[in-house]
């Protein structure tokens, strides 16, 4: 019987993500939708030296060796059978029955191709497969083994099919993007080309126009083009100092608008404050007047009646 571990080809030490990404990449190898209708996946050509051998691949082998792995307790046992393989096969070499081992044989009993002749055909195989060993046990472990086997077929199956539609859908997307890449780069050459053409067009132009020029009329007309840039200039930087003279001048006139208007406006308060101090000193002096006037008439008055009493 060949070992678990090389039908799954994992090592006697991985883990169970490691068993179970080995079986799903095989199922999906060796499926027979894959293979097509002839199965021939199912063979694999394995070149050593000059001839060409072919190695048997059998899904059941490896259904069973999943169902055996994939289980913690089932695959304890297994490896615990593996230890005491010699006393079984010397017992069967006798034609002895089985020992009763701690789990049952017939749950991990599956065909062994390992002495197979590699030159012979399916058909010779798979009678000899079928003549060999127990025919009672072979019966109820290929019966189990199918019904699990058909079972994770089927799922092998829907997980292949939709495996194969995201295929399909990332190959349309990138199929798409590549279209438009090449569009892209397709319009960005074709505008890069036109470019091309017209500089090409517009140095061509150039160099008719420079040949037909004589040098010396070049540069008498670079001297004169400078010349009268510099004019312009110049006289640009004139204008431009005669405005701000201008301006200038018009703020000191607005100045000196407004200090003369300042000037006026203090002159007739002035003027006011004179013509109100003479109003005041006029009517001063008529006050004086008039109390000199009275106290002439007083005086008068008191000494011709001094004189009348007195007589």
């Amino acid at each position: 019987m060949p070992s678990f571990y090389k039908i799954l080809g994992v090592p006697a030490t991985a883990n169970q993500s490691e068993i179970k990404k080995s079986y799903h990449r095989l199922s999906l190898k060796y499926h027979p939708d894959k293979a097509g209708p002839d199965s021939t996946a199912k063979f694999q050509e394995v070149r050593i030296g000059h001839g060409i051998r072919s190695t048997f691949i059998d899904l059941e082998q490896l259904n069973a060796a999943y169902e055996v792995l994939s289980d913690p307790a089932k695959r304890q046992q297994y490896d615990q059978s593996k230890k005491s393989k010699k006393p079984h096969a010397s017992r069967r070499q006798s034609n002895g029955p089985y020992p009763t081992p701690p789990f049952e044989k017939d749950e991990f009993e599956v065909p062994d191709s390992s002495d197979e002749d590699p030159n012979a055909d399916w058909e010779e195989t798979q009678k000899r497969k079928r003549s060999s060993g127990n025919t009672g046990r072979r019966r109820r472990s290929s019966t189990s083994n199918k019904s699990s086997g058909h079972k994770r077929q089927t799922q092998a199956e829907d997980e292949y099919r939709e495996q194969r539609r995201a295929q399909e859908e990332h190959r349309q997307k990138q199929k798409t993007e590549r279209g438009q890449r090449y569009n892209k780069r397709k319009r960005e050459a074709e505008e890069a080309e036109q470019q091309r053409e017209e500089n090409q067009q517009g140095q061509k132009k150039w160099s008719e126009k420079e040949e037909s020029v004589p040098q010396e009329d070049m540069f008498e007309k670079a001297r004169r083009r400078f010349m009268e840039e510099e004019s312009a200039r110049q006289l640009a930087e004139k204008e431009e100092m005669m405005e701000r003279r201008k301006a200038k001048d018009v703020e000191a006139e607005e100045r000196f608008e407004a200090a003369r208007e300042a000037w006026k406006a203090e002159q007739d308060q002035f003027e006011a404050a004179r013509k109100k101090y003479e109003e005041a000193r006029k009517r001063y002096d008529d006050a004086i007047e008039r109390w000199s006037h009275d106290q002439r008439a007083s005086g008068s008055f008191w000494k011709s009646h001094g004189r009348e009493t007195s007589q």
